[in-house]
């Protein structure tokens, strides 16, 4: 992505990022700005992006953050990623920036709305974007405890234990998703595209919840059925496809481990080895 500079009427600036001019132009037209711009230049040098997350802190009688509430602004909220940026939310190459701002300014709220916004897309229903209060708050709690804002009950988190949470990792064919432990969106996606062979920037994740210091098999990955009930899951189906929920959210393994797993039991079958991997034969499902 390239930043472009944009000066308009009324001794106004624009910073926007696009893939190349053309890309720009399509950007400024789309938000109504192009009709403003007198003139633009490649911007290469150093930037600093100021924002300022529409969200409440509620204090003790001590002063110190005691903790966050969300439920006020939380149509604020969900709107900061359309408004970010300068970007339309149900425009995905225009959302592009607006992705990014928000995973450095609370990666794991960040993650929660912006999957919101995806499944809408998924729907193309964007006028029922759904999101889940408590999820959001949780979430952002957690971007606040990791900068240091919210202090952090060494009881439950010893000092010098990395903070690991669970994450739900997605891509478009859907044929992998499943959860992955890591220390931020970001490494969940990576360890995603890397074990199950996708291109960086395929998979996306969205925060679930945070791995508890003293939860069994605590380690960045896949989970193991122990760590997801740590966590807090009700697990429906522990055979693939595996069927998991957390609170009102239900997750449902990717397919293609179910296809290939039940494909692997056929062959030794065949060779009369039984179905190691548990999947039911032809015959009976």
């Amino acid at each position: 992505m390239i930043t472009f500079l944009v000066r308009q009427q009324h001794l106004r600036l624009l910073v926007v990022q696009a893939r190349d001019e053309e890309h720009l132009e399509e950007i400024l037209r789309e938000t109504g700005a192009v009709d403003e711009t007198i003139s633009w230049s490649r911007y290469d040098g150093p930037l600093m992006v100021h924002l300022d997350l529409p969200v409440d802190l509620a204090f003790g009688k001590n002063s110190k953050l005691r903790d966050v509430d969300v439920a006020a602004g939380l149509p604020n909220l969900v709107e900061h990623v359309a408004l970010v940026g300068h970007v339309r939310a149900d425009d995905p190459i225009q959302r592009e920036c607006a992705d990014a701002l928000l995973a450095a300014l609370c990666p794991n709220a960040g993650s929660v709305l912006t999957s919101a916004y995806r499944r809408a897309a998924e729907t193309s229903d964007w006028g029922e974007v759904s999101l889940d209060a408590k999820h959001l708050r949780d979430a952002l709690r957690e971007d606040l405890r990791s900068d240091g804002q919210i202090r952090v009950d060494p009881r439950r988190y010893p000092p010098g234990v990395e903070r690991l949470y669970l994450y739900w990792c997605e891509t478009a064919d859907h044929d992998e998703d499943w959860f992955i432990v890591a220390p931020t969106p970001a490494e969940a996606c990576r360890y995603h595209v890397m074990a199950e062979g996708y291109a960086d920037g395929d998979a996306w994740a969205e925060y679930v919840a945070l791995v508890p210091a003293d939860a069994p098999d605590r380690k960045t990955g896949w989970p193991s059925d122990a760590l997801l009930l740590a966590c807090g899951a009700v697990i429906d189906r522990n055979v693939t496809p595996r069927v998991v929920r957390f609170g009102r959210r239900t997750y449902a393994e990717g397919m293609l481990e179910s296809v290939t797993r039940s494909l692997d039991d056929d062959g030794f079958d065949a060779l009369g080895q039984g179905r190691p991997n548990g999947t039911p034969s032809p015959a009976t499902s």
